[in-house]
Formats: structure tokens, sequence, C-alpha cells
């Protein structure tokens, strides 16, 4: 059975602190996971403790403090605009998606590397097998857009030449979705941890706001992105990837790092709080044990410049 929710507001709108919450708690209950709230309070009962969150704690903090100290509202505090829009982008710190409440996703898709991977099963993708979250729909969305891509590559040869390198298995697919890992130089967990994140590196490289400033400003850089928390940086260059590579995954629920100020073209997240129509199929949730992936299939870091991207990003 599939499931249909809808909210009649575009992405383009600041939603209001209780408009936000109510989102929120929408599409990550959406399949049957209950989320204890009480008023302004979001409770999560996690193994390794609770955990309480505000929906607004009334605090106006900036970008990089609000992402040590969240409160509910401030996930959609940053709209993300499905659809062609202007890049780079320049807005400081305009980076929606970043803005994460790591309780939340626990409670969803698993708390440690052991249930994460309870919840990992194998996706047909581009001819690769990926593990991916089954949870929230989130592995049939990406089994969804790999259909899509294919059938877009039979009559736009653009989009079949852009990705070849996966085509051809340049690039092996199944080493670029699930690690978990912290985000370097923080105690955050990577979004690849629960496994809804993939990363798609083609031939005409990467593009990762912060190794081109280690190439334009490489004493800065070389302290990481600590070192820009108060500089308003400004991209010498637009992001790219097939542009409708990115329509399909937006249609399906992802957000593309493409469009952050601190861009990272390779970064696709399943993230379908930010869409404001989206079909969740629960019913992935309930795919056969048979399907779920061993322990020794996770990210293998390689030992070339993506073991620095998958080190060194915050996504």
């Amino acid at each position: 059975m599939f499931f249909l929710f809808s909210l009649l507001f575009t992405v383009q709108v600041s939603f209001s602190s209780e408009v936000s919450c109510k989102r929120v708690e929408k599409v990550y209950t959406f399949c049957g996971t209950k989320i204890n709230r009480q008023g302004n309070w979001f409770h999560f009962d996690l193994k390794s403790g609770a955990e309480s969150y505000p929906c607004n704690d009334e605090k106006k903090l900036s970008f990089y403090d609000r992402i040590d100290q969240m409160d509910v509202r401030s996930i959609l505090s940053i709209p993300y605009i499905s659809g062609k829009i202007k890049l780079p982008e320049v807005r400081q710190n305009h980076d929606p998606g970043r803005l994460r409440l790591e309780a939340l996703l626990k409670k969803i898709f698993g708390e440690s590397k052991e249930e994460v991977r309870k919840n990992l099963v194998k996706v047909n993708f581009l001819g690769h097998k990926v593990s991916f979250q089954r949870k929230l729909g989130a592995a049939r969305a990406l089994e969804t857009v790999g259909k899509e891509l294919e059938k877009e590559m039979k009559v736009d040869e653009s989009l079949k030449t852009f990705l070849k390198p996966f085509l051809e298995k340049k690039l092996d697919l199944a080493n670029y979705t699930f690690s978990w890992r912290f985000v370097s130089g923080t105690n955050r967990l990577s979004t690849h941890s629960f496994g809804t994140g993939i990363d798609l590196l083609v031939d005409k490289g990467p593009q990762y706001w912060l190794w081109d400033e280690k190439r334009a400003n490489p004493e800065r850089a070389k302290l990481g992105e600590v070192a820009y928390k108060d500089v308003h940086y400004i991209p010498s260059k637009a992001p790219y990837f097939h542009p409708k590579a990115v329509e399909i995954f937006e249609k399906n629920g992802f957000i593309w790092g493409g469009k952050w100020n601190h861009y990272d073209t390779m970064h696709f997240e399943y993230r379908p709080e930010f869409f404001p129509k989206y079909t969740v199929d629960c019913e992935s949730d309930l795919i056969a044990e048979s399907s779920l992936v061993e322990e020794k299939d996770e990210l293998i870091f390689h030992p070339d410049w993506r073991s620095d991207f998958f080190l060194n990003h915050d996504h």
C-alpha cells in the first residue's frame, strides 16, 4: 500500500515554528514510529538514554552554534527549493538539510551501527547493489530514482554519458552509501551512518567547497570548516551535476548538496520533510529479512583521494 501525505505550501515559504514541528512530526511518524510530544517538547526514548528537545527554544543562534544546539523547528529553518535555481548559492550558510536532529534520526533509523545495519537492504541502482536504509521508504525511493534514471537515459544521451562511470562500473557505488562514522572534527554522526545518503562521483571530478578552498586559501582551509564559522563564504564557481538527475532525485525525496552555500555536488540525502508533496512507501519498511545486508557489507575507504572525501565531509 502506498500512502500519500501532502501539505499545502511551497518550499520557498519560511515556516512558522509550529508548522515546522508538525511537518517534521508528521513525516517521521508516517510509517508508524511513535514520537512522544508534549506541548513544546519532543521526547525521544533511546536505549542510550532519554533525550528531549523543544519545538522552539526561542534562541537566536548562528548557523554553527545551532548545529550543536538543535531544536526541532530548526530542521526546516532553511528551506530547500527544488527545481532549477541560481547557483552558486551565495547566501551565508544557506545549507538546507545540514541542520539535523541526531536523536530523531536515531529513533527512526537506528541508534547504533548494529541497529542501523539491521535496517539496511540491498537496492538495485544503476546496475549496482548498494546498501540503503529501508525505514521511511528510503530504500524504495532510491530504487525508484535508479529506475527513472535508466528510463531517462534512453532518450537523453547527455545523461547516459554523464552517468557512464557507474554504468561501466568504473566506480563501485556499494562503497558510497552506508558508513557509521563521525563527521571529521566533531562528535556528530554523518548522515551516511544512517544509510540515507549516497555519493555519486563522476568523471569530471567532485566539487566540494573546502577542497576548492584548499587551492584558493590553503592556510585557512587546512584548519578545516571551523576556520570559516564567522566567514561569509562565497563560492567562485557554480556547482554542477546533470540537472535531469537532480530533478529525479528531488522528485523522490532527496536533497542535493550542490544547492548548499558550502556545496557538495556528489551528495544526495533522503529528506522527505523538505518536499511539500511526496509519496512514502511504508511497505518498504517490511522488506524480507533475506534482503538485509551482511555484516561485511559496508563502505571501505579507498587509498586515494576519495578517502579524504569521506573522512572530511560534513554530510
